[in-house]
């Protein structure tokens, strides 16, 4: 299945947006996925998915600009209010709501079985890539 992404047909008509990237752990990603649609989809798809969505976004971020955001940053009390400051001076206003409080630790899904992939799992290469370019994008 292949992504139909609409953002190039409506972007000419918006007038004026920003990017806001919000992304998660590939593997903490995958799994979390993985588990939820149980027998549906292999491990394996769910990377090429995440592949080919992470690609269009990327393009879209290079020819718009925005901002990326690591979703770990916003649960991680060490790092959630230098990024919070950064979204907020982003936006350019101060949200309606504390964002913070809508973080819900509980369903941070980085277990056992996660650490097991981030140390067993060969990653692609064309994955490691566009891991790249999202990191050096984060905030």
């Amino acid at each position: 299945m292949i992504p139909r992404f609409t953002f190039h047909f409506w972007a000419p008509y918006l007038p004026k947006f920003k990017l806001l990237i919000i992304f998660r752990d590939l593997l903490v990603a995958a799994n979390s996925y993985v588990k939820f649609k149980r027998d549906e989809i292999s491990f394996l798809e769910v990377l090429s998915r995440w592949l080919t969505y992470y690609q269009r976004i990327l393009y879209y971020f290079g020819r718009y600009g925005g901002l990326a955001v690591r979703y770990e940053d916003l649960i991680d009390v060490s790092t959630r209010d230098r990024v919070m400051q950064r979204i907020t001076e982003f936006v350019g206003k101060k949200p309606a709501k504390n964002i913070a409080s809508l973080v819900k630790l509980e369903l941070s899904h980085c277990n056992l079985v996660t650490q097991r992939l981030k140390n067993c799992f060969p990653i692609p290469l064309e994955i490691k890539r566009v891991l790249e370019n999202l990191e050096q994008l984060k905030v």
